[in-house]
């Protein structure tokens, strides 16, 4: 058998193994590019999320004064003088308790957007860790893909050149 038959065969799957070794830290630094890009998706989301909110939040407390300011009217308009609420008038009363609730409602407003947004954030961190998980076992499966090959080139190698030492070699 020709001496180079062997030796082919290992530089072919040394320079095979190095191309998929290539490829997989390529593939790795797409992932984590692509986990990052999640993370930074997810925290615009959370602005927009949060922008959305502060907007709700505007025009029900617009809507809200426009509401009691009509109260207001209708109870003046009717006749009635609007007194305290601590003497316990009760259109005084309801005003006030539209106001409370008015109140309340804004709030929970406000607080179910930050939790969304909350949420969303969350979302991406948990994305973003994810990718970068399999980013890094990409390049450690290609470390060990091209420590495999080397492994395997050397015993090709070891074992030509005790094929060769045994003088049965045809240079």
């Amino acid at each position: 058998m020709p001496v180079f038959i062997p030796i082919a065969l290992a530089v072919i799957s040394a320079i095979s193994a190095f191309s998929s070794s290539r490829s997989q830290r390529r593939a790795a630094r797409a992932q984590r590019a692509a986990a990052e890009e999640q993370r930074r998706i997810a925290e615009l989301n959370a602005v927009r999320v949060e922008q959305e909110t502060e907007e709700k939040i505007r025009r029900l407390g617009g809507q809200f004064g426009q509401e009691e300011a009509l109260a207001r009217a209708r109870a003046a308009a009717s006749g009635f003088k609007i007194g305290q609420e601590s003497t316990g008038d009760s259109i005084a009363l309801s005003l006030a308790a539209q106001q409370r609730e008015n109140a309340r409602q804004l709030g929970w407003e406000s607080s179910a957007g930050a939790s969304r947004a909350s949420i969303i954030r969350r979302g991406g961190d948990v994305e973003q860790m994810v990718g970068l998980e399999r980013a890094r076992q990409m390049r450690q499966e290609s470390t060990v893909s091209l420590i495999k090959a080397g492994t395997s080139a050397a015993r090709i190698g070891q074992s030509f050149y005790n094929w060769s030492s045994a003088g049965d070699v045809d240079t």
